[in-house]
């Protein structure tokens, strides 16, 4: 008897190599992009709430300050800082909804450059495959369709010939299974 030898892995060709590095290129691209958006979303939108909440408290200064003076003076003037505080507060409402749409307008805006920094990533590694699948011969590809084929069709008859086997073995186990079971009993009976 012969001694088998181990066989060794095959190598990467060095085509796969290249898509390999490719796809994890672009993932890692992908992802800290992502995680770059985030964190500038964030970023905006704790800014621009510090400043609504800036305004509104200056708003509020403001406000305190009228509705001291006005506790001073006559009821005219309490009537004049009344407007003064809903003018102020309108203002404020205006100044952090302003904050709020520019806020959601930036990330929208960051979000539309992102799908087009992912589609023109999408069309790099298309390309790359295309690159790599020319340098493969015609002759090459054809017969790898069909040795895939072949396999394929092999491990199918393989497949199904244990099936059949399976269906022969529990009609022989199964009491019944080939009706000879119920014949014998109708023979036994009559």
């Amino acid at each position: 008897m012969a001694e088998e030898k181990p066989t060794k892995p095959a190598a990467k060709k060095p085509a796969e190599e290249v898509v390999e590095a490719v796809e994890a290129a672009v993932t890692e691209t992908a992802e800290a992009a992502q995680e770059a958006a985030a964190e500038v979303a964030e970023v905006v939108k704790a800014t621009a709430k510090e400043v609504a909440k800036t305004t509104r408290k200056s708003a509020e200064k403001v406000v305190s300050t009228a509705k001291k003076g006005a506790t001073k003076a006559s009821k005219s003037a309490e009537k004049g800082v009344s407007k003064t505080a809903t003018t102020a507060k309108k203002a404020a409402r205006k100044v952090e909804e302003a904050v709020d749409e520019a806020t959601e307008g930036a990330v929208g805006r960051l979000g539309k450059s992102f799908d087009e920094f992912m589609e023109h990533q999408r069309k790099a590694v298309e390309e790359a495959g295309k690159a790599l699948e020319s340098l493969i011969p015609e002759g090459v590809r054809t017969h790898g369709r069909s040795a895939i084929e072949e396999a394929i069709e092999g491990y199918r008859k393989l497949v199904n010939s244990v099936v059949d086997q399976l269906n022969e073995t529990l009609k022989r186990v199964v009491p019944g299974g080939d009706g000879k079971e119920d014949e014998k009993e109708e023979a036994a009976e009559g």
